[in-house]
């Protein structure tokens, strides 16, 4: 075999030299690509995280107006009793006032 034979061609090595070049682009970009997704991953996360905070925050109030609403019933309840009450008071007082007018006059 000749010394020529065992040395490449200039024209296969550029090729050669050309390819890597262009697999060192690839491996970049994936590695660019790879690391957008690794922030992508964590920014989700983080939107994840606040999401289900505000949720509970959200069924916190939601608990909190639904046994307020809860109370006013009750206490609607209790006025509405102390109003019939207070109605039946008041009319014995204005029955009484009536009788206790007429007698003075």
């Amino acid at each position: 075999m000749s010394a020529y034979g065992c040395v490449a061609a200039p024209e296969r090595v550029a090729k050669i030299e050309h390819a890597i070049v262009q697999n060192e682009q690839q491996l970049e970009h994936i590695k660019d690509s790879y690391d957008l997704s690794e922030q992508d991953i964590a920014q989700m996360r983080l939107s994840v995280s606040a999401l289900v905070d505000r949720g509970r925050i959200v069924s916190q109030h939601l608990e909190k107006a639904a046994y307020d609403f809860q109370m006013a019933a009750v206490k609607n309840h209790l006025a509405n009793n102390d109003f019939v009450h207070a109605a039946s008071s008041f009319q014995r007082a204005a029955n009484s006032y009536r009788q206790i007018a007429s007698l003075i006059i």
